[in-house]
């Protein structure tokens, strides 16, 4: 059995369980083949909806296969309306939002107008490495070279100082690879 995705699922878990169990339905953004879907339908509750979309057509299209609801193709860097959200939904990105770099500011502005009841993020967050310990100082370096999202929780820690939104939880999990930590959870609702 595979111990990295033993623990993955074992985070979703507790996300599923501190986070999105009261929610009306759940909508994972840049949802890949549906896995973080099926492991939610899981932990649940029945009435819960589960919806997945990716810029993928056939992310998409797997994510129906399985029997979830699937949503039109969405990119993260030009978000557009879904026809689902709104105060009974929260969003959810495993591993997506890590893919917009520094674009991530269509993303957040576009979630603060959507007014979800939470958004939860479980991404390689930049920030949160000590770049004074070398491991770290690497993994940061790595994660730089990759492109991956930077100043997004700096812009969150910044509207929660505006009043703008709430943060419930920033923890770095130490989940991933030695070059990279790609599992830490940031999640965050709008005021």
């Amino acid at each position: 059995d595979n111990y990295l995705w033993r623990r993955q699922r074992a985070l979703l878990q507790q996300v599923a369980t501190r986070y999105l169990s009261d929610a009306d339905e759940v909508v994972e953004l840049g949802c890949g083949s549906g896995f973080n879907l099926l492991v939610l339908r899981e932990c649940l509750p029945p009435g819960v909806g589960l919806f997945g979309t990716d810029r993928s057509s056939a992310a998409v299209e797997l994510v129906a296969q399985l029997g979830l609801g699937a949503l039109p193709e969405f990119d993260l860097t030009a978000p557009r309306t879904l026809g689902v959200g709104g105060e009974g939904t929260a969003l959810l990105t495993c591993g997506a939002l890590e893919q917009v770099g520094e674009n991530w500011q269509p993303f957040l502005d576009w979630a603060l107008a959507a007014r979800h009841a939470v958004c939860v993020h479980v991404e390689p967050l930049l920030e949160l490495y000590d770049e004074t310990l070398l491991l770290d100082f690497l993994a940061a370096r790595y994660h730089r070279a990759r492109g991956y999202l930077e100043g997004f929780l700096p812009a969150v820690r910044a509207l929660e100082r505006f009043g703008a939104v709430e943060v419930l939880e920033v923890t770095r999990i130490h989940l991933g690879a030695r070059h990279n930590d790609g599992f830490s959870v940031l999640a965050w609702r709008p005021l």
